[in-house]
């Protein structure tokens, strides 16, 4: 009682010690209040109201005093309280805690304590608080250092239990309630005067007002990420990089619902008002969104959310992509549940792109970190300590997800533009970002680094032993070349374009599980990434092994009826490159063809390295090997089958092996083993990448099926199980849903070096794991045989009890050398090919620079007229053929020779001349000996000369500007210290006529005579053949190519030009192939056929080679004269190495080294031969400018050693 109380009592002494109680109230509001002594209560006070109290002694709740009626008016369903208290009875104790502890779904119960907590002070039932507040307002539901406060504006009026209310736009500011969760202050100011909770959406207290109006977006948190602290530590916040930008919601995008389902079923209502406003961040997932994993299918949403004030993260997110396996060996798949996030802004392109690319056991650019920034200097070297090693990051080739995600940049077209335009450029939401990784005008993201050589780095990728530089691939080049074009592949999120110029050759997704585009329908992605082939090459639908060389050409140099070139299915659009783009001609679609398997044939063994999937129709396996699966996997179904394995493709169609499945969760399946021959001799086969190859589709990817693979020993003949080579694994990439055959997998694994022992098998043993989420039927398949040629490579060659069957022909052999080959011309120097004999395509070729147009052309006519030649089956660049000759070597029109005036991609245009055929067979020749278009940008070796009949001195070019220089680094012995064709084992005596020459020493401009290859023969002395020597279109003074006499040996429309295969020996091309016997299939032996010989009369000879440029008069009086003495064989007189000699007009002698001579090993002249020569002033050579070993008639009076012999 206050003091006015006070003295009342004392005035009153009768009222104290009276055995009475004696109660006086002070006035408040002008109510004094009267107690009942007998019923305890009090009435007409102002802290009870109008009605009477409980009676003293008892307990009271809010609704003792304060009637909150559902008949109140500021009570009923239009107030501000029932908004805040939804339920039909108020709580039953004011002790309650604060909060919506007993809200249920439906309805909040938000105590009274959460806003009038006692906390406040003790103005409880001491009147009204001010002129404009009746109540006392202080907040107990708040979070740390966010505590509201309380503005009454209203007016002051009495209505519940006689207490005034306050009635107006009275406020609440900063409160947790109306905060947006994340420890900000709150919404400013929310009016109590709010009748409707409907008038507030979600952007009230948590959104944003960039959003279009009335879109669940508006209500997204974008708040920047660190922007706000709370208890010390900044928040992190990612909401913005998951909701979309664009102006009108796409079809698919991501939704509050998608991740706080248990919150908000549809985005834009609370679904439970339990999980809204109770201090917690409720991730509960809910929905379909696309599959991270393939984003062509949506899949039931999945994540698991962990709170952290220093860094929240989310795991088992099922939109996020794995990325990769490769975390154990063997490979053990990456699992959704335990990749995880960080729930910010500061990710790294790994948290979901689990993409290792600083291991040491594959190759890919080698990463300093996976940093977002984005570097504008090129790396070279180390990636941790070279030249500019931290410009080594994901983002030195793509940019972020902020600027190529339309969702989170609007000036973006799509996801399929995720590229930098160049290393140098700084990628902004609205520049320097593409689609392509080649571009025209300044080259693109690769060409901006790779112009020039790089040294590559030594750690943090798997290394190559003496490629240590990348090759020079300049903007001059590739701009022009034929491989310059784009394939295009479809993102299936929003069906964006992405262009692969250089990626559709350089394609790296070893081992990734992610799929976010297709190209041509494959269901296959573009990257660059992760190989298990070395220069980053993809397999282009075909098999390999760790090198991947002229398989890749093969895979669009081929015919779309060829057996599996390249170690793939034939291509499935004719006249068109692997993906079915870019338009080819027969021509070069016939490389496949020329450069067969030429192999020697043999009965007990094969040697290779490939082991070639057989299915039952073309082999049986035989004893012993095994009759079940021997992983140890537990098998949900299936049927188990054996096959074999072997050396060499089959031409059987393959046989398709079917499992379907039905069960839910990870099963496995029973499929197919494949036992190899027995060992033929113990062998050791050197550390390195073994690799599966395995063709296999799945129905759907909802069947989520993936290859269970392992690899032993089977002891032979104890019929046993052996050492385990490759441990059981779960290969991590899923089964593609291409059509049959499918897609090749090719599963790579690191072994160590390994014995083979003599008698021993080796077992692939391959099953299905799938982790199906529904119990539908689906079908998961394994090709193996013709056009899926499914095979284990291992890396290194192995003899195996297996006949060899061989394959006839001659050619540079292209697959009989692997891994050889270094692509820099500081790596790949004169001296390294001497010691590493080998050939590939690039030797010849430079993928990069190469383009249509040979310096010459071979083919049938299919048309004619009097003044052109049509080959319907060409594809010619215009005009190449201007200034050259062509010469119609049979059919109609034979013999003529004129020059072309111009050219279409199939018609040569001339003056005038007899009208060729359909059928005639024609030649062209431009008399040119520069590198043609094809040979662009190909290193070799430039020769300088001191002397006669000396081999020259050797320099490596980085581009080749001669035919003669490509050839000279492989068949001239440009290292003396080495010899290269000693050291190439190509000039033993045991070869025989076989043997090699130097033909750097044989085309050196300083011998006696020589084939015009390097430069013209001399215009003085006598040297130079005269025009009536000379016929097929070739001039005096001209010069010509090694490819003039060395090509295909066939004249067809679809005959690929130049040396890269022949069923004639020395790869001899032209009308006539023969030299120097009668017979084309002699060459290159001894003695394996009739030896050409003169007439010593005017009619010629047997046709032969020579005749393809020389006519029989040219010889004069030698070729034409003395029937019984000149009828020798042509060798007895030139050298049967025709390329230069000592001596004029290669002429031979008893002392030419011995593959010169007849035989091609040291003798078999038959009867008198030349000695020496000497070219006479003028004129063809007569009598006495020759010497023989024997005066054979009266015309040679002067047998004299001349000035030129050997």
């Amino acid at each position: 009682m206050d003091a006015a109380v006070a003295n009342k009592l004392r005035n009153y002494s009768t009222l104290h010690l009276n055995q009475a109680r004696n109660v006086a109230m002070k006035a408040i509001n002008g109510k004094s209040g009267t107690y009942d002594s007998t019923a305890k209560t009090c009435s007409a006070t102002y802290c009870h109201g109008t009605s009477p109290s409980p009676a003293w002694g008892g307990s009271t709740a809010c609704n003792s005093c304060h009637s909150a009626r559902a008949t109140d008016a500021h009570w009923a369903a239009n107030s501000a309280h029932k908004i805040h208290w939804e339920g039909a009875n108020l709580p039953s104790s004011y002790a309650m805690a604060p909060g919506n502890g007993t809200g249920d779904a439906a309805t909040y119960r938000f105590a009274c304590s959460s806003c009038h907590s006692p906390a406040g002070g003790s103005a409880h039932a001491g009147g009204a608080l001010a002129a404009s507040q009746a109540a006392q307002v202080y907040f107990g539901y708040s979070a740390a250092g966010v505590r509201g406060s309380y503005s009454g504006t209203g007016t002051v009026y009495s209505n519940d239990n006689g207490f005034n209310w306050t009635a107006g736009s009275s406020g609440c500011t900063a409160t947790y309630c109306h905060s947006g969760g994340a420890g900000q202050a709150g919404r400013s100011a929310v009016a109590w005067s709010t009748a409707n909770k409907s008038s507030y959406s979600c952007n009230l207290c948590h959104g944003n007002a960039a959003a279009p109006a009335n879109d669940w977006r508006r209500g997204a948190p974008l708040y920047a990420s660190g922007s706000i602290t709370y208890r010390g530590q900044a928040k992190g916040n990612a909401h913005g990089v998951h909701i979309t930008a664009k102006t009108s919601l796409p079809a698919v995008s991501m939704q509050c619902a998608n991740c706080h389902a248990a919150t908000t079923a549809s985005s834009t209502s609370i679904s439970d008002k339990r999980k809204h406003l109770n201090k917690s961040y409720d991730v509960s997932p809910g929905g379909t969104f696309r599959d991270g994993d393939n984003t062509a299918n949506s899949t039931v949403v999945t994540v698991a959310y962990s709170y952290n004030a220093a860094g929240s993260r989310c795991s088992n997110v099922s939109c996020h992509p794995v990325g990769l396996d490769v975390t154990t060996t063997p490979s053990t798949p990456l699992e959704r549940a335990t990749s995880t996030v960080t729930w910010n802004t500061s990710y790294k392109c790994t948290d979901c792109h689990n993409i290792p690319m600083q291991d040491t056991d594959t190759y890919h650019h080698a990463m300093y970190d996976y940093g977002r920034t984005y570097p504008t200097t090129i790396p070279d070297g180390s990636a941790t300590g070279g030249t500019n090693y931290t410009s080594r990051t994901c983002t030195m080739c793509h940019v972020d997800h902020t600027i190529f995600s339309p969702d989170l940049n609007t000036n973006s077209a799509g996801r399929s533009y995720n590229l930098r335009t160049a290393i140098g450029s700084t990628p902004t939401t609205t520049a320097n970002f593409t689609n392509s990784d080649y571009s025209a005008s300044g080259g693109g993201i690769c060409i901006s680094c790779h112009a020039t050589e790089r040294t590559k780095s030594t750690v943090r990728r798997k290394q190559e032993t003496n490629a240590t530089r990348t090759p020079p691939v300049t903007l001059a080049n590739y701009s022009g070349s034929a491989h310059q074009y784009n394939v295009p592949a479809s993102f299936f999120s929003d069906g964006s374009r992405f262009q692969g110029n250089c990626s559709k050759c350089h394609n790296a997704l070893v081992n990734e599980t992610s799929v976010f585009m297709s190209y041509t329908g494959s269901g296959d992605s573009f990257g660059n990434h992760n190989s298990g082939i070395r220069r980053l090459q993809g397999s282009l639908g075909a098999t390999g092994g760790e090198v991947a060389e002229e398989q890749i050409c093969y895979r669009c140099h081929s015919l779309s009826g060829d057996a599996d070139p390249g170690g793939g299915p034939p291509k499935a659009v004719a006249d068109k490159d692997y993906y079915g783009v870019a338009s080819m001609s027969l021509a070069s679609q016939d490389i496949f063809a020329a450069n067969r398997d030429f192999r020697a044939a043999n009965p007990t063994y094969s040697l290779t390295s490939k082991l070639y999937f057989k299915p039952a129709a073309a082999e049986t396996p035989a004893e012993a090997m095994p009759n079940q699966h021997n992983t140890g996997d537990s098998f949900s179904g299936g049927t188990w089958i054996g096959r074999a394995m072997s050396p060499w493709e089959t031409t059987v169609a393959y046989e398709t092996k079917d499992q379907g499945t039905t069960l839910e969760g990870t099963s496995y399946w029973r499929m197919v083993t494949f036992t190899s021959p027995a060992v033929y001799s113990t062998t050791t086969v050197p550390a390195g990448t073994w690799i599966i190859n395995l063709y296999c589709r799945e129905s759907s990817t909802a069947q989520n099926a993936r290859i269970r693979y392992m690899v032993y020993k089977w002891n032979n003949p104890a019929d046993t199980m052996g050492a385990t080579i490759i441990a059981r694994g779960t290969y991590a990439t899923e089964l593609s849903t291409a059509r049959a055959p499918g897609t090749v997998r090719q599963i790579p694994v690191n072994v160590g070096a390994l014995t083979l022992n003599a008698g021993e098998k080796i077992v692939v043993d391959l099953s299905l794991e799938t982790t199906t989420t529904s119990t539908n039927g689906y079908t998961a398949s394994f090709y193996f045989g013709s056009h899926a040629p499914s095979e284990l490579t291992l890396p290194g060659s192995v003899a195996w009890s297996y006949a060899d069957p061989g394959a006839p022909g001659y050619g540079h052999a292209t697959q009989h050398y692997s891994g050889i080959h270094l692509p820099s011309r500081q790596n790949e120097t004169l001296a390294y090919i001497a010691r590493n004999r080998h050939i590939e395509c690039v030797d010849c070729h430079n993928p990069h620079a190469t383009r249509n147009g040979l310096h010459g052309d071979y083919g049938i006519a299919t048309g004619g007229s009097s003044t052109t030649l049509v080959n319907s089956d060409k594809n010619w660049v215009p005009n190449q053929w201007v200034d050259a000759y062509i010469n119609i070597i049979s059919g109609s029109g034979a013999g003529q020779t004129v020059t072309i005036s111009g050219n279409t991609a199939t018609t040569i245009t001339v003056s005038g001349w007899t009208a060729p055929a359909s059928g005639s067979v024609y030649r062209i020749i431009t008399n040119n000996n520069a590198v043609s278009r094809s040979q662009r940008g190909v290193s070799g070796a430039s020769v300088s000369y001191s002397g006669s009949w000396t081999n020259g001195t050797y320099t490596m070019v980085s581009e080749a500007a001669y035919e003669y220089q490509i050839c000279f680094k492989c068949h001239a012995v440009t290292d003396p210290a080495t010899n290269t064709l000693r050291y190439w084992n190509v000039t033993s005596p045991s070869l025989g006529a076989a043997r090699w020459t130097n033909i750097g020493l044989e085309f050196n401009p300083n011998n006696a005579s020589y084939h015009p290859v390097i430069q013209p023969l001399p215009s003085t002395g006598n040297r130079r053949l005269t025009t009536a020597a000379l016929t097929g279109g070739w001039q005096p003074g001209e010069v010509m190519t090694c490819s003039d006499c060395h090509g295909r040996d066939t004249s067809t429309s679809a005959t690929a030009q130049g040396p890269h295969g022949s069923t004639v020996k020395w790869l001899l091309t032209g009308m006539y192939q023969n030299w120097p016997f009668t017979s084309a299939a002699a060459n290159g032996t001894s003695s394996g056929g009739t030896l050409l010989a003169g007439t010593g009369t005017a009619t010629p000879p047997a046709n032969n080679f020579c005749f393809n440029c020389h006519t029989w008069a040219a010889g004069g009086y030698g070729h034409t004269k003395s029937l019984g003495g000149h009828s020798r064989p042509c060798v007895n007189c030139h050298i049967r190495v025709p390329h230069g000699g000592k001596v004029p007009r290669l002429l031979t002698g008893g002392n030419a080294p011995s593959r010169y001579k007849p035989d091609g090993n040291g003798g078999a002249f038959s009867g008198s031969y030349l000695t020496s020569a000497v070219l006479p002033a003028s004129g063809y050579m007569g009598a006495n400018n020759v010497s023989c070993s024997s005066i054979c008639g009266g015309k040679h009076t002067d047998n004299s050693t001349k000035a030129y012999s050997w």
